[in-house]
């Protein structure tokens, strides 16, 4: 199954006016994410999304010039080939850059949105990490420096006594 398109779409848009979320780096005023959109020759088609690094066209051009290029007509299924040729022209030879590392970030995403569609599995099970559906997760996403390490603990150790058995802060 051969790459024949790749598309990346930049999205930035404001967030709402009275917005509490806070980052350690201050109020959230917007929110960016770079969707990537991989087309093959037998018609499944692979989402991924890189990510923005604050500059959300930048990273979206490099993946419609210099990523594409690379990754058209290999298989889409070969995720190691396509990311080896990707690291050995251009992250190898032009530094580990991490726009460069993002753009591949959401190209390897969508391939495996493809592999897990073209065998008819959800795409955990096409990494093989099947177990993974049977165990009971936990994420949460921490805003600023709201609290304390004392507090956090606190709160894992609640999740964990709810019968959770991975946490992810």
């Amino acid at each position: 199954m051969k790459i024949t398109n790749i598309c990346a779409v930049p999205i930035s848009y404001r967030v709402p006016e009275g917005n509490k979320v806070r980052f350690g780096i201050g109020r959230a005023v917007k929110r960016d994410a770079v969707l990537v959109k991989v087309e093959t020759n037998e018609g499944i088609v692979g989402w991924g999304e890189s990510h923005h690094g604050r500059c959300p066209g930048a990273i979206a051009k490099l993946i419609d010039t210099t990523i594409s290029e690379l990754a058209l007509g290999m298989d889409a299924c070969n995720t190691v080939d396509v990311w080896s040729k990707i690291y050995r022209m251009q992250l190898a030879s032009h530094g580990m850059g991490y726009a460069s590392v993002m753009a591949l970030s959401g190209l390897d995403l969508a391939l495996w949105d493809i592999r897990g569609k073209s065998l008819g599995l959800p795409t955990v099970s096409a990494f093989g990490w099947r177990q993974l559906l049977y165990t009971r997760l936990c994420s949460r996403h921490i805003f600023g420096l709201a609290g304390s390490p004392d507090n956090f603990a606190d709160e894992a150790r609640m999740h964990v006594q709810g019968g959770h058995r991975a946490l992810k802060l």
